[in-house]
């Protein structure tokens, strides 16, 4: 590659096409355009060899939205393995069959791909680019980066920040963005120690995320003694102890015990039996046994096991 590959040739505005695939809603362009108006355009428009639209929608509609004719444009040909991977990565980005976990770790992938090519860009310029007068540019600064794929600083931290839970903890990786970094910021208030704990007492199946949150955020307010004795029955053999550490963590009422369900549908079930032939000489046996089963499900209420 040489620095020629740099040299960037001017395209009418106009001339240039955008595939149906790519009409995307870019958002809010203004701080692009702004940026631009004040840096100029630092990463020319990525044409193929028809002058369709290959990469860089955002700026091409931050130029337009400043009132500019023409725009520097590179040929996709030109493109080293590092773009061509980061093209790959931006198309992806636009699928709709993305959870969100695959749409930040993609996001994360193309801004590492994007500071690559930033970098190697910089090692073939003369001169380095200027962020302000005498002071050089970091290459692959973050800002850069954001301003190359078209997307904020903010999201590609965000983005980041999801990644790093999410793989340090699988059971996060398919809840949204924001209630996985809301469980992250929750997290952060245990030791570290704590968290893997904390993770595998709250996240069940079946447990929707801003429950999960509330139980968490309940938790971290316990003294450390009284954590360290609900992580202890979490991991009892007995299901009413992990049941209570549940809902000690949540600071709710004791659950009522499970056998009351069971006694309960028993209870149901025989009523059904008692209307099938009310005047059978079995069906006053059925009701004795209903009878006994209601004085069960009333003792149930109230016991409890040593």
């Amino acid at each position: 590659m040489t620095d020629d590959q740099f040299t960037s040739m001017a395209l009418p505005v106009d001339a240039i096409t955008i595939p149906d695939r790519r009409r995307e809603d870019y958002g809010d362009i203004a701080g692009l355009a702004a940026s631009i108006a004040k840096y100029g355009l630092l990463h020319p428009i990525v044409l193929d060899d028809e002058a369709t639209l290959v990469a860089g929608g955002r700026r091409l509609e931050a130029v337009k939205s400043l009132g500019w004719d023409t725009v520097p444009v590179r040929a996709f040909g030109e493109l080293t393995e590092a773009e061509r991977h980061e093209i790959e990565l931006e198309e992806n980005l636009q699928r709709k069959d993305l959870t969100p976990y695959e749409r930040s770790k993609t996001l994360v992938k193309l801004a590492e791909t994007a500071r690559t090519v930033l970098q190697e860009q910089a090692e073939l310029r003369t001169d380095s680019v200027r962020n302000g007068p005498g002071r050089p540019k970091e290459a692959g600064s973050i800002r850069d980066v954001a301003e190359r794929i078209g997307e904020p600083v903010t999201n590609i931290v965000k983005a980041q920040q999801h990644v790093e839970v999410a793989d340090a903890f699988p059971e996060l990786a398919g809840w949204k963005q924001y209630h996985a970094l809301e469980f992250r910021e929750k997290l952060e208030r245990l030791t570290e120690d704590e968290r893997p704990k904390a993770v595998d007492l709250i996240v069940q199946p079946g447990t929707h995320p801003t429950t999960a949150l509330k139980v968490l955020g309940a938790l971290a307010t316990r003294p450390v003694n009284e954590r360290a004795a609900i992580f202890e029955k979490a991991v009892s053999t007995d299901a009413r102890d992990r049941s209570d550490a549940l809902t000690e963590a949540a600071q709710m009422p004791p659950m009522p015990d499970p056998r009351m369900n069971i006694v309960f549908d028993a209870i149901a079930a025989l009523k059904k039996a008692e209307r099938m032939f009310p005047d059978d000489a079995m069906t006053s046996a059925i009701s004795d046994v209903r009878a006994a089963a209601q004085t069960v499900h009333i003792a149930l209420k109230e016991y409890k096991r040593e």
